[in-house]
């Protein structure tokens, strides 16, 4: 971890590009370790450097990486804006996967903290239609489960099961032990 920081910090004096990359890379790796104030501090600091919309991919992972810190610390407002810059880069990108991946995160910052899941099931219904075109069976999944939670927070336990059935048929098949 002491290597990682060390990384982040020279990078951030030499090339704010790499600084985001590595620390996009290593969100989830802040986050299961519990390092989520850390996580937060470095990427909102390297985010509000000059250059860092320099590329655009770039930005918007670690647009999404500051969008999944904030998701996790339960601070859903903020996350979906992260997750909402990431849209719209992902957009004038052109690139629809990525577009799906977005709203199905945004979808999430309206489920979780029950404010709004019909919002979240359009989110992540439209996510999911897109991945069904471009035949992405993990991103299917991921957005069945999504559905699956969404229903059961509103206490449709029946819709819940037939989209969980269906995410569980599908990441078996893709042996994702999600």
């Amino acid at each position: 971890h002491d290597n990682l920081r060390s990384a982040i910090e020279w990078f951030k004096k030499e090339d704010v590009t790499r600084a985001l990359r590595l620390a996009a890379a290593v969100w989830r790796f802040w986050q299961i370790r519990g390092f989520l104030q850390e996580a937060r501090q470095r990427l909102t600091e390297l985010l509000e450097k000059p250059g860092a919309g320099d590329d655009s991919v770039v930005h918007a992972r670690a647009l999404e990486a500051a969008g999944g810190v904030y998701y996790w610390m339960a601070d859903f407002e903020v996350a979906r804006k992260f997750y909402e810059r990431t849209l719209e880069i992902y957009r004038a990108l052109g690139d629809r996967a990525q577009q799906a991946n977005a709203l199905y995160n945004i979808g999430f910052t309206y489920s979780a903290p029950s404010v709004d899941h019909e919002q979240a099931r359009v989110l992540i219904g439209e996510a999911l239609s897109t991945f069904r075109e471009l035949g992405d069976r993990s991103g299917e999944a991921k957005c069945l489960w999504g559905l699956s939670w969404s229903s059961w927070l509103q206490k449709d336990y029946d819709l819940a099961r037939t989209y969980l059935l269906e995410a569980e048929a599908a990441f078996r098949e893709l042996r994702d032990p999600f």
